[in-house]
């Protein structure tokens, strides 16, 4: 396992983001428990999938450093949009670590089990170890995984495309809102009242809206640098 500078080099390395900015990030994170603690030197915290869940939901979603935590705990409320995913979810991919998250599952959730099938190279193995190419009616394509995040706002996307076995997956996440309703029911003015007032609160004043998004480039790098050393030889 990592520690959390060595994987602020792992994702800053592959992002391109500055390590500073990650490890403020990363300091709010921590400060607001929402990354594992630890001591220093040899009683640093050692992160796990759930740590870089959480450090690549705050760089996606949050449009300033301070925000992360705030962002996070939005996206930890974030659940499949029904009109906008399929009932399998990530079911065709073959990846047990996504196939076994519930139908309730958060955005955050999902990342999490994606970072951990690529520790476990079950990611890797169905990627195409090498980079395997797919071919669909002729045509070459390279594996796809893209997770994608909106700020302000909480939206977020996980997509997955170019296996070689053809399967793919495209989930959307947003906040549970009254008129998800399976029911059908109504909901009363107080409780769609107070979800508009949640959903000004976590929106603002800006008119600028930024739609932030990551590839497999940045999560297997920051999953290799979690990977137990035994493991990655």
């Amino acid at each position: 396992m990592a520690t959390p500078g060595a994987l602020i080099t792992a994702v800053a390395e592959a992002s391109g983001i500055p390590a500073a900015s990650l490890a403020v990030y990363d300091r709010h994170l921590r400060a607001s428990g929402l990354r594992t603690k630890g001591g220093r030197g040899r009683g640093a915290a050692q992160v796990t999938a759930r740590d870089v869940a959480t450090l690549l939901v705050a760089i996606l979603g949050s449009g300033e450093l301070v925000a992360a935590p705030g962002t996070v705990r939005r996206y930890l409320q974030a659940r499949p949009h029904p009109a906008r995913t399929g009932k399998a979810l990530y079911g065709a991919l073959g990846l047990s670590e996504l196939d076994a998250l519930p139908a309730t599952h958060s955005f955050v959730d999902a990342l999490e089990a994606i970072i951990a099938s690529a520790v476990s190279g079950d990611l890797a193995h169905v990627m195409g170890a090498r980079g395997a190419i797919s071919r669909t009616r002729g045509a070459a394509t390279a594996p796809i995984l893209e997770v994608a995040a909106l700020t302000p706002g909480t939206v977020g996307d996980i997509r997955v495309a170019g296996l070689p076995n053809q399967a793919t997956a495209a989930v959307r996440y947003v906040l549970p809102s009254p008129f998800d309703k399976a029911s059908g029911g109504r909901s009363s003015t107080r409780t769609l009242k107070a979800w508009a007032s949640k959903v000004r609160r976590d929106r603002s004043d800006t008119d600028l809206e930024q739609y932030r998004r990551l590839s497999a480039r940045t999560i297997l790098a920051a999953a290799a640098a979690i990977r137990p050393k035994e493991e990655a030889q």
